[in-house]
């Protein structure tokens, strides 16, 4: 081969390279670039993060400091508030304390009530069957009465007959 020509394409090359190297140095410093933004960025959101978080704990420590001093404010009003509670618990409880013995008075009178309609039932029943065995009795008795005139009238009318032939 030619030493000119094989002197120029080993420049052609090295140039090449050269130029390779620089393109990857400036594609390196391009994502170097982009890694330190990103990082940036990631430390920002870091930095916003712990921020609102600080903001958070100072807003919830300032609404307990309000809420204590409310509470040291309107304690008063609060032990009114729990004092009304405790009474209207105990009404509650002598309200339900009432109505338990009221419906216990009520069942009794609902047993009484019902032993009074059953002793009625059965003195009514009773009633009946001595009734039903009176009018046994007087039926009976009428049954008598009559089988004791009829007989009479038997006796009476054999009599009248006897009388009756014996005259004619």
């Amino acid at each position: 081969m030619n030493p000119k020509r094989e002197k120029k394409d080993t420049a052609a090359l090295l140039k090449l390279r050269q130029m390779k190297a620089q393109i990857a140095a400036i594609k390196k410093a391009a994502c170097l670039r982009q890694q330190k933004a990103a990082f940036e960025e990631l430390r920002q959101a870091e930095k916003h993060a712990e921020d609102c978080e600080i903001a958070r704990n100072n807003q919830a420590s300032a609404g307990m400091r309000a809420i204590c001093n409310k509470t040291a404010v309107n304690r008063s009003a609060l032990e009114h508030e729990y004092a009304n509670f405790s009474w209207a618990t105990e009404q509650l409880k002598e309200l339900r304390q009432i109505i338990v013995d009221k419906t216990d008075a009520h069942t009794k009178r609902l047993e009484e009530t019902n032993k009074a309609r059953k002793e009625h039932l059965y003195c009514e029943n009773k009633s009946h069957q001595a009734a039903q065995l009176y009018q046994k009795a007087k039926k009976a008795h009428l049954q008598t009465l009559l089988t004791a005139e009829s007989e009479e009238n038997e006796e009476i009318a054999t009599t009248r007959h006897i009388l009756k032939s014996a005259k004619s």
